[in-house]
């Protein structure tokens, strides 16, 4: 089981990061993949930022259900954030015992492999190698902290009403989204799919808490599908804080072999 985890391990970081959507309701229904009725809604950059969550730092502790092309790991994942510069994580699999932490940049993905002294060192771009080509370090940060995504900001024009809710279908040269955003605009599902049909992600979030005056993820459901790669994931926040300080250690003992 030491060698699955640890052969997996960009992998799963990579599951994890395309996980969190956010809402101020406190249930929420997966919305319907199709607007039966809809018109053009004219919304605002000032609106879609309005319910965003503000921070400086952010940290939560996920207890996740992960199952990695048909395998099964129960593991915590302790995840904090500096914003707009870098994305931290330690990997606690059963009974205690860190078996990975990452050091996630704007322009580089770090990965201490303790199960097999082992260091990875790559660009950022790597990541794309089980994703599209389009996501980005913004876009991994905001996931994570519930907020929407930079496509939706930069096609707020497009966006569509549904009763109370709201929906932006658009595309890139590599892929198709879709947002399902509330009368709040807040996210309640997300879809990926690259245009070629080799990558597909899907996200949803059934729970909330409110910190700070904003509503936060607590239970998060995703199923991801690249490059030959099937990834389940189920993930409940707890301890979650914002605006606390904190220190980001990765220091690589020299034993480690590296991995470029």
């Amino acid at each position: 089981m030491r060698r699955n985890i640890s052969n997996n391990i960009i992998l799963l970081f990579v599951a994890v990061f395309f996980v969190a959507c956010s809402s101020q309701k406190k249930t929420v229904k997966p919305a319907q993949p199709e607007v039966v009725a809809s018109k053009k809604q004219e919304v605002t950059v000032d609106q879609l930022k309005k319910n965003q969550t503000v921070y400086s730092t952010f940290t939560t502790k996920a207890i996740s259900k992960l199952a990695i092309n048909g395998k099964d790991y129960d593991v915590t994942l302790n995840i904090r954030i500096k914003n707009k510069e870098l994305i931290w994580v330690s990997v606690i699999a059963f009974p205690g015992i860190e078996a990975a932490r990452a050091l996630i940049t704007p322009d580089s993905i770090k990965v201490i492999d303790r199960l097999n002294d082992n260091y990875i060192n790559k660009p950022f771009s790597y990541i794309n190698d089980y994703t599209n080509n389009d996501i980005d370090f913004e876009t991994l940060e905001a996931m994570l902290v519930g907020n929407l995504i930079p496509l939706v900001f930069k096609n707020s024009d497009k966006i569509i009403s549904n009763n109370d809710a709201y929906q932006l279908k658009d595309k890139t040269s590599n892929m198709f989204y879709q947002a399902d955003l509330n009368k709040d605009f807040k996210s309640q599902t997300l879809l990926f799919l690259a245009l070629n049909n080799t990558q597909k992600l899907n996200a949803s979030i059934s729970s909330f808490e409110k910190i700070d005056n904003y509503w936060l993820p607590v239970s998060i459901n995703m199923n991801s599908s690249a490059v030959n790669n099937q990834i389940d994931a189920k993930m409940e926040y707890s301890k979650t804080q914002l605006n606390t300080p904190l220190d980001f250690p990765f220091n690589v003992p020299k034993r480690f072999s590296v991995n470029d």
